[in-house]
């Protein structure tokens, strides 16, 4: 019996740590979902100081913040592109933004296009300007006047079979392109500038209405010779009448090459973040276009993973609509956590059952006792064995009431209890009586 007893305990120690294990499961399998669902990420976007698309990420950033929207965005300043093209490459920041006809960073793939810039030749009227062919030994303006535009224009020049030299370049900010214009320091103006932006439609409107140094936009008629030569470029058509104007601008339906002002991410970041910041710029989109309309040109990029700038796959996936559901990305943890409920379940399951058992095995216990004792009383042939039966039965009844008052047994146990007391006692009474 007491080997019994002790391989009892043995068993009893095991369910309570199965137990302990089950919880300690769960409180860990608690802890990692809450840190993959309700975690707080905020991603880092290097911009150069003098970038034109501030305004644009910081009213995306405040938008997202303001909604509480996951992941959120920080506007980091470096000082050009070079340095937050550094900053993506060496890990320090997530995100940057850059055009078309820029060197690519070796980490980054794009997550979406912030807006398209257009290549806008306007040409003054009267001076047989029909064509780039005829911009040699002209007076040209570039607007805004740097490298990356020069660039462009050597590009745009080059497939007129024209070099950088043939012409006369000067220019400036977009601003002065119509007093330059009017002063006829210039006889073309070209614009490198994004169609939704009010600063260029407001340009445009200046240069097409300065009385007879007026003049339209030209109709760049190898666009698309020049995109399919230079993936950094796109054709874009611009419809009749394009710019609000007393006179139509353009004259007709044209198409001129432009490029993208891109939003780059690393091309390692986590597809869940991407395919979620992807959906977030789609979301608040419209609601920031009143504040900045340069907003309404946010779109999906053309290029695929096989690009000269390969699209982020986990953007690629919220495009193609193939982005994971939140059952997809955390059904994994779901399934483990019934499983671990389940097996709980059973532990405890398997408790109560032994709880069960070892109330029925100390019932037993005692029925086997009065059953000892009664055999005891029935045999006792002396005042003294009839004095220890006695004794025994005492025991045995004063065993019975403290089982009962401390975890009573069911009915029909309750009553063979009672039965196999009673016959003891009448046990012991015959011997009494003899």
């Amino acid at each position: 019996m007491r080997a019994r007893k002790l391989l009892s305990v043995s068993g009893a120690l095991s369910w309570p740590a199965s137990l302990l294990l089950g919880v300690a499961a769960i409180g860990i399998l608690g802890y990692y979902t809450w840190h993959q669902v309700g975690k707080v990420t905020t991603l880092r976007i290097a911009m150069a100081q003098s970038s034109p698309d501030l305004l644009l990420m910081h009213a995306l950033a405040a938008a997202m913040k303001a909604q509480h929207m996951q992941p959120s965005l920080r506007v980091v300043l470096v000082k050009d592109e070079a340095a937050a093209v550094a900053a993506l490459e060496n890990g320090r920041d997530e995100l940057y933004v850059t055009r078309s006809d820029g060197a690519p960073a070796q980490k980054a793939a794009t997550l979406a296009v912030l807006h398209k810039d257009a290549l806008l030749v306007f040409a003054v009227a009267g001076k047989n300007i029909k064509s780039i062919s005829n911009l040699a030994g002209r007076k040209v303006g570039l607007y805004p006047d740097d490298a990356a535009n020069r660039a462009a224009l050597a590009s745009l020049l080059g497939q007129y079979g024209l070099r950088p030299a043939d012409v006369r370049v000067a220019g400036g900010p977009l601003s002065e392109a119509a007093s330059d214009f009017a002063a006829a320091r210039i006889d073309v103006a070209i614009l490198l500038a994004p169609l939704q932006s009010p600063e260029t439609i407001t340009v445009l409107q200046n240069l097409a209405s300065l009385g007879p140094r007026r003049g339209n936009l030209l109709d760049v008629t190898r666009s698309g010779g020049l995109a399919a030569r230079n993936p950094a470029f796109r054709t874009l058509d611009i419809p009749e009448g394009y710019v609000p104007a007393k006179t139509k601008v353009p004259s007709e339906d044209i198409t001129t090459p432009g490029v993208e002002t891109l939003l780059e991410a690393r091309a390692d970041l986590d597809q869940t973040l991407a395919a979620d910041l992807t959906r977030n710029l789609f979301v608040i989109r419209p609601q920031i276009v009143a504040q900045v309309p340069l907003a309404l040109g946010i779109d999906k990029p053309d290029g695929d993973k096989t690009s000269i700038r390969a699209v982020q796959l986990g953007a690629a996936a919220w495009y193609s609509d193939n982005d994971k559901s939140f059952l997809d990305r955390y059904g994994d943890l779901f399934y483990i956590g019934v499983m671990i409920l389940g097996g709980l379940g059973s532990a405890l399951a398997a408790m109560i059952g032994y709880a069960r058992s070892s109330k029925r095995s100390s019932s037993g216990d005692i029925m086997a006792d009065m059953a000892l004792a009664r055999r005891n009383a029935a045999k006792a042939a002396s005042p003294d064995d009839v004095a220890a039966a006695r004794a025994e039965i005492d025991l045995l009844a004063q065993r019975l009431l403290s089982e009962v008052e401390a975890d009573p047994p069911d009915a029909d146990t309750l009553a063979s209890l009672r039965f196999a007391l009673e016959e003891a006692r009448h046990a012991l009474a015959g011997r009494v009586a003899a």
